[in-house]
C-alpha cells in the first residue's frame, strides 16, 4: 500500500508531506524506513499509530541532548519510536517498553535487531491504559474521509468504544486549525508564561506575528535547560543582534522587571559583521545555542557562520522554516506579497539543510516552523 500523508496539527497534506520528504525522509535510518514501509505494508491506515519521522528526530535530537541513558515507552505499536529512542541512546543504554499487542511488536523486531539495538530494549507485553480510561470518554471525531474512517469501524465496534464517538464528516479542518492553535495556548502555554512575556506580548501584539509565539517559547526554553547552555547568540530580536533598535527598547522595560537586563548584552548592527567580529576575536566554538529570526535571505549566510560559533553539540534554531505554509503550495497559488517575496529562501534553506551532514536536523511544526540543527562537527 501506498503511504498516505496525515495532516495532523498541519491540516495540510501537502505541506505535512513537504516537511517529511525534505527534511525528515532524507536523515530517516535505514532500518526505521524499512520498518516504517512494514507498518504501512501491514497495518496500512493503522500505520498512523507510530509517530511520524519528523517527530521521532526531535526525540532522538533532545535524548542525545540530555544523555538520556535509561527511558520507558508506554505505547510500541510496530516500534517505531522505540528504534528511534533505542538508536539515541549509548551502548549501554535500557528502554523499557509496555504494550499489550506483541504481535504489533514483532513486525518491527527484525528491524530493531538489524539495526543492532535489540539488547538495549525490554519488552513488556501488558495492558497499560487502565490509568487512562477517562481519556476515552466523549470523543469526538472530524474527518472529511468516512471511506476511511469506516475501514477502522468494525475494530472500533469490536473494541465496544463506537457508543463513545461522534464521528462528523466535514471539511472544516481549516477552521479547527484556528480552534486549535488557541486550545494550545490558552490550555498549556499561556498559564505558564511568565508574567513579563505576558505583557511583552500584549504590548507588541500588533506585530506579534514577529514574535515567537508562547508555546514555542516554552519548547526552547525547556530545550535550554537540557542543555545546560550559558551563552547563547539571537539573529533578529524585534522586540542579540538586530538592526532595530527601537523595536527592542519595546521590550526592554520588561526584560529588566523580570531582571534579566545583566544577562543580555544587545548589538545594533548587521549581524553577518558581527559574527565575523567574533570569530576575528577568537569566539569560535564559544556558543552553546543560537536562534535565527532575521532576514531570510542571509539564513544560509549565517548558518556557515554559526557552525563555526557554535561548539560541537551546541544547536541552532531558525524560525518560520515553514512560512505560512507556502512552502509546499505550488507558485501558481495565490500568496500575499510578503509570503511570496522570501518563500523562495525558505524553501532553499530547507533543502540544503536537508542534506548538511555537518549537522543533525528537526523541522517541527511548531509556530510559523521551527528547525532545530546539532552541530556534529
Amino acid at each position: 500500500m501506498k503511504e498516505k500523508f496525515s495532516c495532523t496539527i498541519l491540516q495540510s497534506e501537502a505541506l505535512t508531506k513537504y516537511l517529511l520528504e525534505t527534511s525528515a525522509y532524507p536523515r530517516e535510518h535505514e532500518q526505521l524506513k524499512e520498518l516504517r514501509k512494514a507498518s504501512v505494508e501491514k497495518y496500512q491506515h493503522w500505520s498512523a499509530m507510530n509517530v511520524p519521522a519528523d517527530e521521532a528526530q526531535l526525540l532522538s535530537m533532545i535524548l542525545k541532548v540530555m544523555n538520556a541513558k535509561k527511558t520507558i515507552e508506554v505505547g510500541v505499536f510496530t516500534g517505531y519510536s522505540l528504534l528511534a529512542t533505542a538508536l539515541s541512546l549509548p551502548n549501554d543504554g535500557k528502554v523499557i517498553a509496555i504494550d499489550p499487542d506483541r504481535e504489533a511488536y514483532e513486525t518491527g523486531l527484525p528491524y530493531i535487531e538489524k539495526a543492532g539495538v535489540a539488547h538495549k530494549i525490554q519488552f513488556i507485553g501488558s495492558d497499560a491504559m487502565t490509568a487512562m480510561k477517562e481519556f476515552l470518554e466523549n470523543i469526538i471525531a472530524i474527518d472529511p474521509d468516512r471511506e476511511a474512517y469506516e475501514t477502522g469501524l468494525p475494530f472500533i465496534q469490536k473494541a465496544n468504544m463506537a457508543h463513545k464517538i461522534q464521528f462528523i464528516q466535514s471539511d472544516a479542518m481549516k477552521v479547527m486549525n484556528d480552534f486549535l492553535t488557541k486550545y494550545l495556548l490558552e490550555t498549556s502555554a499561556y498559564p505558564r508564561e511568565h508574567e513579563q512575556l505576558k505583557e511583552l506580548r500584549n504590548v507588541t501584539v500588533d506585530k506579534s506575528l514577529m514574535n515567537v509565539p508562547a508555546d514555542e517559547g516554552q519548547f526552547l526554553s525547556m530545550l535550554l535547560k537540557i542543555m545546560n547552555a550559558k551563552k547563547t547568540i539571537e539573529v533578529g530580536v524585534f522586540t542579540a543582534i538586530d538592526p532595530d533598535r527601537e523595536a527592542y527598547e519595546t521590550g526592554l522595560p520588561f526584560i529588566q522587571k523580570a531582571n534579566m537586563a545583566h544577562k543580555i548584552q544587545f548589538i545594533q548592527s548587521d549581524a553577518m559583521k558581527v559574527m565575523n567580529d567574533f570569530l576575528t576575536k577568537g569566539e569560535e566554538g564559544t556558543f552553546d545555542f543560537a536562534f535565527v529570526d532575521a532576514d531570510k535571505e542571509n539564513y544560509i549566510n549565517y548558518h556557515e557562520l554559526l557552525l563555526k560559533l557554535v561548539k560541537v553539540g551546541g544547536i541552532i534554531a531558525y524560525d518560520n522554516t515553514l512560512w505560512s505554509g507556502t512552502v509546499a503550495a505550488s507558485d501558481d497559488d495565490e500568496m500575499q506579497d510578503y509570503l511570496k517575496g522570501c518563500r523562495g529562501h525558505i524553501i532553499k534553506l530547507n533543502s540544503f539543510l536537508a542534506n548538511d551532514h555537518r549537522i543533525e536536523l528537526a523541522h517541527l511544526s511548531i509556530g510559523d516552523g521551527l528547525t532545530l540543527c546539532k552541530r556534529l562537527k
